[in-house]
C-alpha cells in the first residue's frame, strides 16, 4: 500500500489557514498612515531587512522615489520620515505631534529607558532633557576658556563619529 505524498493532517490545514489569515491581515493593515507613500513592507519584519548596514543610503533612495515626506514599517510600526523643509514643518509648527520616539525594545535595552535622543516625552524625559541643555549651556556660554575647550571636545566627538559613519559605509559596500 503506497502512502499518499501529501499528507492533509488537520494540523497541517489550520496552519495553512492561519498562515493565510495573518498575511492577508496584515496586507489590509500595513498602510496606518492613509495618503502617505512608501515600500511596500514585508509580513512581520516590515521594511527592516531593506535598511541593510548603510540605513542612511537606503532613506535616501526612499526619498529619491517617494519624495521628502514617506514611511516605512519597522516591524509593525509604522515610521514617518521626514526630509527637508518638511522637518521645519514638523518640529517647528507641529513639534507636539512630533514629539518622542517609538517604544522599541532595543531603545530600552540599549539604554535602560533613559535617553534623551530615543525616549518618549514624559514628565522624567523633559526634567532631563531641561538639565542637559541647562549643563551645555553653562558650559557653551561661560568664559572663553571653558566654551574652548567643550567646543573641542564636541568637534573632536562629531570627528569620531563622522569618521565611524565613513568606515562602516565602506565596510558595507
Amino acid at each position: 500500500e503506497a502512502e499518499p505524498d501529501l499528507v492533509l493532517t488537520p494540523r497541517a490545514v489550520l496552519l495553512a489557514c492561519g498562515a493565510l489569515l495573518l498575511s492577508v491581515w496584515f496586507c489590509l493593515r500595513y498602510r496606518s498612515v492613509p495618503g502617505l507613500p512608501g515600500p511596500f513592507p514585508w509580513p512581520i519584519i516590515g521594511n527592516a531587512a531593506q535598511l541593510g548596514n548603510a540605513p542612511h543610503l537606503f532613506f535616501m533612495r526612499m526619498m529619491r522615489k517617494y519624495g521628502e515626506v514617506f514611511q516605512i514599517q519597522l516591524g509593525s510600526r509604522t515610521v514617518v520620515v521626514l526630509n527637508g523643509a518638511s522637518i521645519r514643518q514638523a518640529l517647528i509648527k507641529q513639534g507636539p505631534d512630533f514629539a518622542g520616539r517609538p517604544d522599541f525594545t532595543s531603545f530600552r535595552f540599549i539604554s535602560n529607558g533613559d535617553s534623551i535622543a530615543f525616549g518618549t516625552v514624559t514628565d522624567r524625559w523633559k526634567t532631563h532633557r531641561k538639565v542637559a541643555l541647562s549643563t551645555v549651556r553653562s558650559f557653551s556660554s561661560g568664559n572663553p576658556k571653558t566654551r574652548k575647550t567643550f567646543e573641542h571636545h564636541v568637534v573632536c566627538e562629531f570627528k569620531q563619529l563622522l569618521q565611524l559613519f565613513l568606515t562602516r559605509t565602506r565596510e558595507s559596500r
